[in-house]
C-alpha cells in the first residue's frame, strides 16, 4: 500500500495535513456518536464523501516499485547485479499545486551528511511521471537538466553506504517550483552542484513532497 508525506515549503511556515492512501482516523468521531441517531449516520456519510473528495484533489508523490519506509530494490542501488550504483527508480505525482510551473527531484541521504545522489530540475509542469532508468543515459523531459552529485557525476547514483554500516535513510523530494531556474547558479560561471540547487530550491518552492527508502549492504 502506496503511503506519501508532503509539506508545504519553509519559506511559507505552514504545515499542511499528510496525504496518506490509508484510513487515517477521521472516522474516530463518528464511532463516539449516537448508533440509534439516523440523522447522525447521514452526516457520517456525508462527510466521509467530502474527505473522499478532497482526498481525491491532493498533492501527492510516489513510486510503483516501493512504498514510503521500504528498503531501496537492489536495481537503483550500488547492490544491482550489473555492477554501478543502480538505475533511477519510477517515480510519479499527480494534483500540481496552483503557481506551479515546474518540478525538481533530489535524493540525499541525511546519515552521512546530506550526501547528494541526484538532483534533476525544470522538469516540464505537464510531466506527472519519470520513468524507470531515466538516468543514467536516458532520455530527460525536454528543458530539464541534471546537476552534479556528490560522486561528481550529472546523474543519478543511487545509495551505496559503506559495507556493514547499517541501514541508512534516503530522502526522494519532489519540489513544486514557483519559477523556472537558470542554466547555471546565479553569479556562478560554473553549472549547479547539488547543494547550490537545493539552497535555491528552498527558495523558489512552492511546496515539497518527501518519499524515504532505506538501504544497506
Amino acid at each position: 500500500m502506496r503511503h506519501w508525506k508532503w509539506l508545504m515549503a519553509p519559506a511559507l511556515m505552514v504545515f499542511l495535513t499528510m496525504a496518506v492512501s490509508i484510513s487515517c482516523g477521521d472516522d474516530d468521531d463518528d464511532d463516539d456518536d449516537d448508533a440509534g441517531d439516523d440523522d447522525v449516520d447521514d452526516d457520517a456519510d456525508d462527510d466521509s464523501d467530502d474527505d473522499a473528495d478532497d482526498d481525491a484533489g491532493e498533492f501527492s508523490f510516489g513510486s510503483s516499485a516501493f512504498n514510503d519506509g521500504d528498503r531501496m530494490p537492489d536495481e537503483y542501488a550500488c547492490g544491482q547485479a550489473k555492477g554501478g550504483n543502480g538505475v533511477s527508480p519510477p517515480l510519479e505525482w499527480s494534483n500540481p499545486p496552483e503557481g506551479t510551473v515546474a518540478w525538481a527531484i533530489t535524493m540525499f541521504d541525511p546519515e552521512a551528511d546530506d550526501f547528494g545522489h541526484w538532483g534533476i530540475a525544470n522538469i516540464p509542469v505537464g510531466t506527472m511521471s519519470l520513468e524507470e532508468a531515466i538516468s543514467p543515459g536516458g532520455v530527460l523531459p525536454e528543458g530539464a537538466f541534471e546537476v552534479m552529485n556528490d560522486f561528481g557525476n550529472e546523474e543519478y547514483d543511487g545509495p551505496c553506504p559503506p559495507e556493514d554500516d547499517g541501514d541508512h535513510t534516503y530522502e526522494i523530494t519532489i519540489w513544486a517550483l514557483g519559477d523556472q531556474l537558470p542554466a547555471t547558479p546565479p553569479d556562478e560561471k560554473a553549472g549547479w552542484c547539488i547543494h547550490a540547487l537545493y539552497s535555491q530550491l528552498i527558495m523558489v518552492a512552492i511546496v515539497y513532497a518527501v518519499i524515504t527508502v532505506t538501504y544497506s549492504r
